[in-house]
């Protein structure tokens, strides 16, 4: 049975990224640290990814209000960050602003495992976390954990703020998609 459960869960994990491309439509994408959903409604549209060029913050762990450095420049999510020539273990936030449509109420976003210890923040707050993110072997603590979670955005605009620390896999960075949809969904 366990055996079982084990296989359903890995099945569903390398097919459910791929159900949204069966409906044919596809979402917007992040553009230069940027997801506009105006456009997007979630309520008849669907859940989307939070795909594409996010705001990028290598071997830094910016805290959410704190100005940010110079060091920032974009990361393609889903990826790892040996992509852009950094190596494999350390530390980086990334950052995304999201556009909504006036009065979207609650929303839900499911993460899936991010190597392998994160912090994300939404409008500053605390939303989730896996591990525990460091600026070291000594500091850093791994955990596999993809989730779901809820909460409300303040206004027509929100900021993720999502802290990310490897010293246990040959690369690190956000893996698999992260979605966004409401509540219900």
């Amino acid at each position: 049975a366990v055996l079982l459960a084990m296989l359903i869960a890995f099945v569903a994990a390398v097919v459910l990224p791929f159900a949204g491309l069966l409906t044919g439509k596809s979402g917007p994408e992040a553009k230069n640290g940027v997801l506009d959903l105006r456009n997007w409604n979630l309520n008849q549209d669907g859940p989307v990814r939070l795909n594409g060029d996010w705001s990028f913050h290598w071997g830094e762990l910016l805290a959410p209000g704190s100005s940010l450095p110079r060091t920032e420049s974009l990361a393609v999510v889903p990826g790892e960050w040996t992509q852009d020539g950094k190596p494999g273990r350390g530390f980086a936030t990334y950052r995304l602003k999201v556009h909504t449509q006036a009065n979207g109420g609650a929303l839900g976003l499911r993460i899936p495992a991010i190597a392998p210890a994160y912090i994300l923040f939404a409008d500053g707050q605390v939303v989730a976390e896996a591990g525990k993110v460091g600026t070291d072997k000594s500091e850093t603590a791994s955990a596999y954990r993809p989730q779901t979670v809820y909460f409300s955005p303040r206004g027509e605009q929100f900021e993720l703020l999502l802290q990310v620390a490897n010293e246990l896999y040959p690369t690190g960075g956000i893996w698999y998609s992260l979605t966004l949809g409401t509540e219900r969904d």
